[in-house]
């Protein structure tokens, strides 16, 4: 077992790629052992290809076709595996024969399913999908007169946020699931298929949890946004503007919806002036004391004593995953922007493996880069998707220059869609996306100047968002159109003007922001049941309160029905 000092840190030599005739892009971003741990299987979100990795060898021994977009995988018991497929909405059931995997069961589940957990019978798993926010339990049985699985559905579980990050309970029987981009933690029972209770921890982005090695502490990796502190270099020097955390919740807190959650907590900053940890991810306990938590904005995995210092080890691209060997005396990393897996023990430094050969770049896939980099900020205490987590909006409020002045923050915009939707801004005074980047990057960032090729990869990487698909589930289709008739009656599409829902120009609406500022450029209304939080300073908590509470640009008292009507519209944009 690792002791303190004992993680080597070093920055890794370029891995040596094997010759492929397939170049292409692969973007792990899931890790599983088998074999006894003498297996990594990787799942790759680009390809949907699965890499199976001897660790002997310390080589790629095969890379199989499985899926259109990988998000997760965990074995299920030896020769078989699940995984998810987010970009055809799939649980994957797959069998290892002969040194290959196989599909050889789907099940359709609720749309873009992220994360997997199995419980440790085996006899049920969990699914979270992201924009349908929903919690699919499935029982992973066998057929009658046969031995192939049989996937089956067994209870739908909504959520009220968008879900990622899953751990299951030593009972055996519910499962924490966490906000993908705000603070709330959902406790669900998997055989009731029940939604116990909802709670918040002060963060966002919650990349990481685990339960601590004496399996009394929930350990969860996330940020935080100061709306009080000035995107300046001063406060951004000090760690003051965005943070990054590992807190320590205990778990009777954690799963008694009576007890303050932060009861017996405590936190442990993972940056340090002039070294920040840009996106802390996934974790992984080693013993009592020490923790190893990816930094994907960085490029490192943060060796954390629980009682001191914090060791840094350089890894490749984005580390994205991290699973510990069984004895735990090493670390398998996932570098998403790498293609490649590190491994980090005390006695093999810099150690990557690759896993094919990767093609030259695009101007998005740079760009793509430069997103999630936290070099672009001074200190490397964020990146752009630390506050536009994964192209969306972590639905907190920033004081930046954006609105040309200090004391005002400002709700961050999701970016889907958003080279359709110029000018940008909230006061709308920037006409050009390119320029919009430039100076978020001096001003709110204040990192080095970009150059501009990367000001043009961004912007392609940019162009590729979409926004987030629409509410679907428990819509009402005749609601639905009675809410677009109103929507025109009540000439909601002056500002909000189809297909965009957005406009050119910025008007009062009434609102007036600390620098009395009252125009505004009306944000894109394109899945904006997907937010939480309204208008530039987040005032209504809801699409309902926005119109009944703060009757936002509506020229007549509404029936309740009529407000249901609007508002459903709303939520199938």
């Amino acid at each position: 077992m690792l002791v303190a000092g004992g993680w080597l840190a070093g920055a890794n030599p370029e891995p040596q790629r094997s010759t492929s005739a397939n170049p292409r892009l692969r973007q792990p971003v899931a890790l599983a052992l088998a074999d006894n741990g003498a297996t990594l299987l990787v799942a790759n979100h680009r390809s949907g290809s699965l890499c199976v990795v001897d660790l002997e060898s310390a080589e790629c021994t095969g890379e199989f076709e499985a899926a259109k977009s990988l998000a997760d995988i965990a074995v299920l018991a030896p020769g078989r595996v699940l995984a998810v497929d987010e970009g055809r909405h799939e649980l994957l059931g797959l069998r290892r024969v002969a040194g290959r995997l196989e599909v050889e069961s789907r099940l359709s589940v609720s749309e873009s399913p992220v994360s997997l957990a199995i419980a440790a019978d085996g006899m049920r798993c969990s699914v979270a999908s992201l924009w349908s926010r929903m919690i699919t339990v499935v029982e992973p049985g066998v057929e009658d007169g046969g031995d192939k699985p049989a996937l089956r559905v067994v209870h739908e579980v909504s959520l009220p946020f968008a879900p990622r990050e899953q751990q299951l309970l030593p009972d055996g029987r519910r499962v924490l699931i966490a906000d993908a981009f705000g603070g709330h933690l959902a406790l669900v029972d998997l055989e009731r298929g029940e939604l116990e209770s909802v709670r918040e921890v002060p963060g966002h982005n919650i990349r990481g949890l685990a339960l601590s090695t004496d399996g009394r502490h929930l350990l969860v990796s996330h940020q935080g946004l100061n709306r009080l502190a000035r995107t300046d270099e001063d406060d951004i020097h000090w760690g003051l503007v965005v943070s990054g955390s590992l807190r320590v919740l205990s778990l009777d807190a954690v799963t008694d919806p009576g007890a303050d959650i932060l009861k017996g907590s405590w936190s442990v900053p993972l940056g340090d002036v002039g070294h920040g940890a840009g996106d802390p991810g996934q974790i992984a306990p080693v013993d009592d004391h020490h923790v190893l938590v990816a930094a994907g904005g960085t490029g490192e995995v943060l060796d954390v004593d629980l009682r001191g210092p914090i060791r840094r080890i350089h890894v490749g691209g984005r580390p994205i995953a991290i699973v510990l060997s069984a004895d735990r005396s090493s670390a398998y990393v996932a570098d998403a922007f790498s293609d490649s897996v590190s491994v980090v023990t005390p006695d093999r430094k810099g150690l990557e493996i690759p896993l094919g050969d990767m093609p030259k770049l695009s101007s998005a896939d740079r760009g793509e880069r430069l997103f999630y980099d936290a070099g672009l900020s001074h200190g490397g205490w964020f990146s752009c998707h630390s506050c536009h987590t994964d192209g969306h909006t972590n639905g907190n409020l920033a004081d930046t220059l954006g609105d040309g002045s200090f004391g005002s923050p400002k709700a961050v915009l999701p970016l889907g869609g958003v080279a359709e939707t110029a000018p940008w801004g909230w006061t709308g005074r920037i006409t050009r996306l390119e320029d919009q980047i430039e100076k978020s990057v001096q001003t709110t960032m204040h990192g080095q100047p970009l150059s501009d090729e990367q000001t043009a990869d961004l912007a392609a990487f940019l162009k590729t968002l979409r926004p987030p698909p629409r509410l679907k589930h428990h819509l009402e289709q005749d609601a639905v159109e009675r809410g677009r008739g109103l929507f025109g009656s009540l000439r909601c599409d002056t500002c909000h003007v189809p297909p965009t829902y957005s406009s050119s120009e910025s008007y009062d609406v009434g609102l007036t922001d600390e620098a009395g500022q009252r125009r505004f450029n009306p944000p894109s209304l394109l899945g904006v049941g997907q937010r939480r939080g309204y208008f530039h300073d987040l005032r209504a908590s809801s699409l309902r309160d926005a119109i009944a509470v703060h009757r936002h640009q509506v020229s007549r008292e509404l029936s309740p029905h009529e407000l249901s009507d609007l508002v459903e519209f709303l939520r199938s944009l």
